[in-house]
């Protein structure tokens, strides 16, 4: 790439950036908004990310609740409002566990569970990636990952800031397979608009496999669902 072509992809991506947190997290501090998806009474609380805005929650569901055996186990990362957990437990998912760094995500998605009337179903924990889940497997993993290699400077952040070196990705990437039963998979959506989709194609473990499910071109950038294995066991 020509340096004027990477001097205007750096510009897009801070453009982008600037617009996708200006768009998908509140910017009301005092009101809630309405955000129905895929046929959910969703509401976005302030500060949490907004499923609608971005593009990358309506496609990861809708690619992930159509390759989804009915009965699954769902982990459902960085769950925000609770979109893509809701949408797996519509589809057929026998149990979905969302977790969430930020207090204000867990909240938001609790109570959007209970608008659903699917509190019973799907249960909401609060902490950093797997933290919450020690010691349990799930069929499926999902995660719209932060795309941006920056620090976060505050738990709304970590919804476009994976840390230097995408360090939290980085980590993702080295523990998922522990928290995979027999069969089990790993979707991620990525967006060109950052180096995320490289990234996490060279920073597998030995042995994982990586493969593209699904492309979708949007606006000003390309979203990329993709299926992460770990070896099989025994």
């Amino acid at each position: 790439m020509s340096a004027a072509g990477a001097l205007h992809r750096a510009v897009r991506r801070r453009v982008r950036l600037w617009v996708h947190r200006a768009r998908a997290v509140g910017r009301d501090p005092g009101r809630p908004v309405p955000a129905p998806f895929r046929g959910l009474p969703l509401w976005v609380e302030p500060g949490v990310f907004h499923p609608l805005h971005a593009g990358s929650s309506a496609f990861m569901a809708e690619v992930a609740c159509a390759e989804l055996p009915r009965g699954s186990w769902v982990l459902d990362l960085g769950t925000g409002s609770g979109a893509l957990g809701l949408s797996a437990l519509r589809a057929g998912a026998g149990r979905v566990v969302s977790t969430d760094v930020a207090p204000a995500a867990v909240a938001c998605a609790r109570a959007n569970a209970r608008r659903c009337g699917l509190e019973d179903a799907m249960e909401v924990r609060e902490g950093s990636l797997f933290e919450p889940v020690r010691g349990e497997r799930f069929d499926r993993i999902w995660w719209n990952p932060p795309y941006y290699p920056r620090e976060p400077g505050s738990p709304a952040a970590a919804a476009f800031m994976s840390g230097e070196g995408h360090r939290v990705v980085a980590r993702f990437l080295s523990e998922y397979g522990e928290f995979l039963g027999p069969g089990g998979l790993a979707l991620l959506v990525l967006s060109d608009d950052s180096d995320l989709p490289a990234f996490v194609r060279g920073g597998l473990p030995p042995g994982h496999d990586h493969r593209i499910v699904a492309t979708r071109r949007a606006w000003a950038e390309t979203f990329t669902v993709v299926a992460l294995t770990p070896p099989s066991r025994g």
